[in-house]
């Protein structure tokens, strides 16, 4: 049969319209060569080799799998997947990539991507289906189960698996990423068969002062950020403003003791301008902190109580108290996963409860996660569960520069060195273990909006 015949006889094959002529000889190429183990399984009369065979041996049955082709129209298209193994050099060959190894090397496709992706054993997607679902997810806030849609039945008795999940389009998405950054980079996409994912947090506090309620361990929000206290505890307005005293303040003063009115300080202000300061002469830098014009609630000094030979000291509280710190989680990348307003401090207990309630689906939980006093969070969480696959460590700053060489228990546990999965093959590191620092400075510029702004409205 000549070429041209043989060209005629696939012009009514409609699925291959639109295929490449380089593609077409690729087939014919390949056809040919397995028509003589097709003729092997046909009777001695078969009728004609124009006719499709009725049986075919099991080799070309596995060598031509069915398969499911997902395209943009959300037409479900049945396909047939080849796929190849060389005995000698123990190599897969698939549609994208082969495997050798166990490691799969992408195809060359720096010049142009590919047209179809393998997101399955038998199932296909368009690339332009895969940059839709990208779209849908990052522009119209889509989850990934609800961009898989098609509205097409495959022929009866094509027997396979089609349905895709969540998962496919989340790998799908991750494999579209790495072969465009890839083909940008003039590079070729290599992947070990078994994708082991590493997922890092890195956890730190930024301060912001919001207005809160003087009572200690209050946390309802003020009415008003010139109360001192929340309607709870607004009993407490006719108190002492010293903290140790729960005396009934005096008329028109904030205050009970004579020894804590204002001018026993006065007075004292006066002795120490009666001495000559020597070092008042030098010139000195002033942090650009000092120049801020704020206003303290709480103060703390030394006053002499009558009948006392020395000085005591005191602390009274004034006005509102600000919250201690707005307690971020930040992945690598810079997206905040969550916050919680740290009220009074930062205590490891507060920090291993907003893990655990951030986290409640253990799915969810990642596999490192970077905070800089882990090591005494490691021996707070010692024995939970929750924990059990969770490694803490101290991102690279803080370990060389707050800890101590001597605290075998931090060197051994809460080193990232220890945890080859954290750098690469040229002992590069993958990961930002500094992006909540760096956060935290972008944060720190919304202190001027946030220090009289009420809880309830951030």
């Amino acid at each position: 049969m000549s070429l041209l015949a043989q060209l005629r006889m696939l012009e009514s094959v409609e699925p291959l319209w639109d295929i490449s002529f380089k593609s077409l000889f690729t087939f014919i190429h390949m056809a040919s060569l397995l028509k003589p183990d097709i003729l092997l399984a046909q009777p001695a009369d078969w009728p004609s080799l124009d006719k499709a065979p009725d049986v075919l041996l099991l080799s070309i049955v596995l060598f031509l799998s069915r398969a499911v082709l997902y395209t943009l129209s959300s037409e479900l298209v049945p396909v047939y997947s080849i796929h190849l193994y060389c005995e000698r050099c123990c190599i897969n060959y698939h549609h994208n990539f082969q495997v050798k190894d166990g490691t799969q090397y992408y195809y060359d496709f720096t010049s142009t991507l590919p047209e179809i992706i393998q997101v399955g054993e038998h199932q296909f997607v368009e690339w332009v289906v895969i940059e839709t679902w990208k779209t849908l997810m990052l522009v119209a806030w889509v989850t990934a189960a609800n961009s898989l849609t098609h509205g097409q039945q495959l022929p009866p008795g094509w027997v396979v698996g089609y349905n895709l999940a969540y998962e496919h389009v989340w790998d799908r998405f991750l494999i579209h990423s790495l072969l465009s950054d890839a083909q940008r980079h003039h590079m070729t996409l290599v992947e070990p068969e078994t994708i082991y994912k590493t997922s890092v947090v890195v956890i730190n506090g930024v301060t912001l002062g919001f207005p809160s309620c003087a009572s200690l361990g209050c946390l309802t929000d003020l009415a008003n950020n010139h109360f001192q206290f929340c309607t709870n505890h607004q009993s407490l307005d006719s108190d002492c403003a010293i903290i140790s005293c729960s005396q009934p303040v005096q008329p028109c003063f904030s205050t009970h003791c004579d020894c804590c009115q204002s001018r026993f300080q006065l007075q004292e202000c006066l002795q120490q301008a009666q001495v000559a300061h020597l070092n008042d002469a030098l010139p000195h830098d002033i942090p650009t902190s000092d120049l801020i014009n704020t206003t303290e609630h709480d103060e703390e000094f030394k006053v002499v109580p009558s009948g006392e030979p020395t000085k005591v000291k005191i602390c009274a509280q004034f006005g509102h108290k600000q919250t201690h710190n707005e307690q971020i989680f930040v992945a690598p990348c810079g997206i905040i996963i969550a916050r919680e307003t740290f009220y009074n401090a930062k205590g490891i207990k507060s920090v291993a409860d907003m893990i655990r309630q951030v986290y409640q689906d253990p799915m969810l939980m990642p596999n490192h996660i970077f905070y800089d006093n882990n090591c005494n969070l490691s021996k707070h969480v010692c024995g939970d569960p929750i924990f059990k696959d969770v490694s803490l460590t101290v991102d690279m700053f803080h370990f060389k520069s707050k800890h101590f060489k001597q605290d075998t228990y931090c060197q051994e546990n809460c080193n990232p060195a220890t945890y080859p999965e954290l750098k690469d093959g040229e002992e590069k590191w993958y990961f930002n273990s500094s992006i909540a620092e760096q956060t935290n400075v972008w944060l720190g510029g919304y202190h001027a909006i946030c220090r009289e702004l009420l809880h309830c409205m951030h």
